[in-house]
């Protein structure tokens, strides 16, 4: 993710620090010298100091000689360009683990500990946001610098900050506003359970400071969800530890590794990997952990460049496989320019249960609202629907094809053939054939299951307020007038916000096209909801 700006002005002095790992110019790794100071971008005070404090520490944070950082030739805010061609497998920055901004490193880390695994077991974020608050009210904090670039003075817009009043209509067809109130209500819920607590047990904060500390709390969320990360699971594979837990149950054990999974799944802040965009598409580095890799726990981590990145190329980190409106959610941006391969629609499931009931009604007039209902009500215990379990479209076929299969299989019964199915406990017999919700097998369903399908595709494209074609023009003239227009700051918010949700949604409605076309439905004309696709 990007970067953004603070702290105090200082004049350069360039002073030059040599890697404690021996490397030296010429050894293919990149990482020489840190005149890094003179390669960054004019003007900017707050950035030289943030690299300043980076370089002058007794562990220093050490750069590729050949990057620049700045906003100049950056997708997003602040970022890293290359000024010379960065080979495969060079390192374009080292981080010792004492600079992690985590609460670990915290001065007071062992007093801290008790309450940090409460907080960890109850939601993973809070220990996190309780250290960046603990610090960011601290001027002598060790990364005081740091926060003053990326916090204070931060730019972040992302959707958890926008007002709420106009989050509903500007976001209209995405999940997005649904997920910022369940947000919100989660960080005003931990902040009063256990963050206001423990910076009153621990700064000795006033109850009269509660509001303003809450309305923090939540600028705090937004800049951890943005640019934390989490350190791999061991192995590297993030395998299920099931098995793991039970066997240390069995041995009077459970609570100390529940409590130690909560702790390893805590997020951490890394001081300049965060400075990099992401992107799903463009990513050229990855970053390293050495205890990932076998080195000592207190290694340095290291993003290294997975591609050639030629001269005056964005260095871009990935933050994992996924959908445009996650990036949107939680970095603010999307992808405007290239296809993303981890592109996903998710579809309520309630829009199911509308549908099915429609076409099976009309299909069966002997069947009730009441046979209806009853039906749902099962697949509702079967935990295959509700808020919680939307039906999933990916780039290749649909995700969460067992659910669906289920549920289908299920709505479409007579009623002899569900009281026989519900008799029978058929649920572990329910494996959906490996392909049968493939994309490119969409053609060969039942023509039962092709025309809920249907129904289920025009339904969720009725949610948005245009159709593909009119969202492409509307996508245009937004960008036209991002780079025809002057505005002023508050006018161009506005603008950037609205163009990086057309371009979520027109990802969609571009996946959302496809599937049509796979079980021939006309996609230019919709019976849902109509009016709200106006060409």
């Amino acid at each position: 993710m990007d970067g953004e700006t603070n702290s105090a002005d200082m004049e350069p002095s360039a002073k030059r620090l040599k890697t404690t790992n021996g490397m030296h110019e010429g050894d293919g790794n990149g990482v020489a010298t840190n005149d890094v100071l003179q390669r960054v971008e004019e003007g900017d005070d707050k950035l030289r100091e943030f690299v300043r404090w980076c370089v002058e520490n007794e562990n220093p944070i050490t750069f590729n000689d050949k990057v620049f950082l700045g906003k100049k030739g950056s997708a997003a805010n602040y970022g890293m360009t290359a000024t010379k061609v960065i080979e495969v497998g060079e390192v374009i920055f080292r981080i010792p683990q004492k600079r992690l901004l985590s609460w670990q490193n915290l001065p007071n880390a062992v007093t801290l500990r008790a309450d940090v695994e409460k907080m960890a077991v109850s939601n993973r974020w809070t220990p996190t946001i309780l250290a960046v608050m603990l610090e960011s009210s601290n001027p002598a904090s060790p990364w005081a610098p740091y926060l003053d670039l990326f916090l204070r003075r931060n730019s972040l817009d992302v959707p958890l900050l926008w007002e709420t009043p106009a989050l509903a209509t500007l976001t209209a067809g995405l999940n997005v506003a649904d997920r910022v109130k369940r947000d919100k209500a989660q960080i005003t819920s931990d902040f009063a359970a256990w963050i206001f607590p423990a910076l009153k047990k621990y700064k000795g904060v006033d109850q009269s400071l509660y509001e303003t500390l809450l309305e923090e709390a939540h600028r705090v969320s937004a800049f951890v969800m943005s640019y934390s990360f989490t350190r791999p699971k061991e192995g590297g594979h993030g395998e299920s530890d099931t098995e793991e837990e039970e066997s240390d149950e069995e041995e009077g054990q459970g609570e100390a590794t529940r409590v130690g999974n909560a702790l390893a799944e805590v997020p951490l802040m890394i001081p300049v990997a965060d400075f990099l965009n992401a992107s799903v598409s463009k990513n050229n580095a990855k970053l390293h952990w050495a205890e990932a890799e076998g080195q000592e726990e207190e290694g340095d981590l290291t993003m290294i460049s997975t591609k050639a990145i030629k001269a005056g190329e964005e260095i871009f980190n990935t933050y994992g496989e996924i959908s445009n409106e996650e990036m949107l959610y939680l970095y603010g941006y999307a992808e405007d320019d290239t296809e993303n391969p981890h592109e996903e629609v998710f579809i309520p499931t309630e829009h199911l249960k509308q549908v099915a009931t429609s076409i099976i009604q009309a299909q069966n007039f002997s069947i009730t609202a009441d046979e209806i209902q009853t039906r749902w009500e099962y697949l509702q215990h079967r935990k295959v629907v509700g808020d919680e379990y939307p039906i999933v479209l990916g780039r290749d076929g649909i995700l969460t094809d067992d659910d669906l299969d289920v549920i289908l299989r299920v709505m479409s019964m007579s009623d002899q053939e569900f009281v026989e199915y519900t008799q029978n406990d058929n649920e572990d017999a329910d494996q959906t054939p490996q392909g049968t919700y493939a994309l490119e097998n969409l053609v060969q369903l039942p023509d039962k299951s092709k025309a809920v399908l249907r129904g289920l595709l025009e339904r969720r494209m009725a949610d948005y307020p245009r159709h593909l074609v009119a969202e492409r023009m509307h996508l245009e003239r937004l960008r036209g007038n991002l780079r025809a227009r002057e505005q002023n700051e508050d006018e161009k918010k506005e603008l950037q916000r609205e163009y990086w949700v057309s371009c979520v949604r027109q990802a969609q409605l571009v996946l959302l096209t496809t599937y049509a076309e796979r079980v021939a439905l006309p996609v230019q004309h919709h019976n849902y909801r109509s009016d709200q696709n106006p060409l």
